[in-house]
């Protein structure tokens, strides 16, 4: 039971956010271009990977633009551990990018495609996130 709420609590808390980025005061949706050769590390409170939630895990998130030589396209490269250092998860997005909102929120994929998203609830301190990768983060 503790789980379905806590995941229930998380995919409520995330849609909020992935459906738009509002500035109170304007009422904008917030847009931001893609970011790219930068190397994020997040300490992650609880992490939903493909249904299996994870605690006290370190995201470290790395951008990489197109290199002439090795690859025309953008990847975003991600890495989870556990706070003993060892590897739970592994993977480079190829065709996706980083995109880093001004309240903190992480999301990773394509335009309109969100494979992962890391950000903090509307009541706490700590970043809790969640990665899917074949039916995205709605």
């Amino acid at each position: 039971m503790k789980h379905f709420l806590f995941i229930f609590l998380m995919v409520f808390s995330c849609q909020i956010a992935v459906i738009a980025q509002e500035n109170e005061e304007k009422k904008e949706v917030e847009s931001v271009k893609p970011t790219d050769n930068v190397e994020i590390i997040r300490k992650v409170y609880a992490l939903d990977i493909e249904g299996k939630i994870y605690k006290n895990v370190t995201v470290k998130i790395k951008s990489l633009s197109p290199e002439v030589w090795v690859s025309d396209h953008y990847r975003v490269k991600v890495l989870v551990t556990d706070s003993i250092g060892k590897k739970i998860y592994k993977k480079t997005f190829k065709d996706s990018y980083l995109y880093i909102f001004s309240k903190g929120q992480i999301q990773v994929g394509k335009p309109h495609f969100n494979m992962i998203v890391i950000d903090k609830p509307l009541l706490g301190e700590s970043f809790m996130g969640i990665i899917r990768e074949k039916e995205g983060v709605f």
